[in-house]
């Protein structure tokens, strides 16, 4: 037998015989009938497949906060992270190079050089933070340094290339380090890290808890303040939040 017999005569076995023409009107739903029966099957998708992304996006987001402890919750001597708005206890800094007004900053500045060799090492890492308060809707925390700051430079040089500012050379002049020029083959790069008043931030520390004179800075009773001190061992973790 050929293909060509063989397999219309599957596909009958399969569909069944062709209905005739003008019987075809009568194995049709009228459009009423058929957006009735045809429907709910594109409608349930449409229904029930937003529910499920809902439910997935929240089981993640429900684990993501599940490792923000909310400041108000804090307990004495737990190592917690905790997220909020930072918020200055004094007069503000000036940053080197972008001479920006903030909380704090950190400056590195490293050298590349070619002995046969790469060899890079820093020539100024400069770092000056005071302690902050950190706010969410549930209470506040003042962070102590020392802290490792893990924030997004706000200002670095491309590429290695030795194109520094004015202010990052006037630093190198300060600690004693001889400026690139032209055809000099150490390379030189840096980056500057600034924490502004109002930026969104998680800390992470050892927490200790006393009671807050103030009173306002819990919805506890009686009110109390948390802390996070960080040591040279154990230092307050700064991250970008989000």
């Amino acid at each position: 037998m050929s293909e060509e017999a063989f397999l219309p005569q599957v596909k009958r076995l399969i569909v069944g015989a062709p209905i005739p023409s003008q019987l075809a009107h009568q194995e049709r739903f009228s459009r009423v009938t058929g957006l009735a029966v045809l429907s709910s099957d594109a409608l349930s998708s449409v229904a029930y497949a937003t529910e499920e992304i809902l439910r997935v996006l929240t089981i993640g987001g429900v684990a993501a906060l599940s490792l923000v402890t909310p400041i108000g919750a804090v307990k004495q001597g737990e190592k917690v992270r905790i997220m909020g708005s930072a918020v200055a206890r004094g007069p503000l800094r000036t940053s080197p190079v972008l001479q920006r007004r903030c909380i704090g900053y950190r400056v590195v500045v490293e050298c590349d050089e070619y002995g046969g060799f790469p060899r890079v090492h820093t020539v100024i890492e400069q770092e000056e933070f005071d302690s902050f308060v950190l706010a969410d809707g549930t209470g506040q925390a003042l962070l102590h340094g020392p802290f490792a700051i893990e924030l997004k430079p706000v200002n670095h040089n491309q590429g290695g290339r030795n194109d520094l500012p004015p202010a990052v050379l006037d630093l190198l002049e300060e600690r004693g380090v001889r400026a690139p020029v032209r055809g000099d083959p150490r390379t030189f790069t840096y980056v500057e890290t600034v924490l502004m008043p109002g930026d969104a931030i998680i800390a992470g520390g050892y927490a200790t808890i006393e009671v807050d004179p103030g009173g306002r800075s819990s919805h506890r009773d009686p009110p109390v303040i948390c802390h996070l001190k960080g040591t040279d061992d154990a230092r307050v973790v700064i991250t970008r939040a989000g």
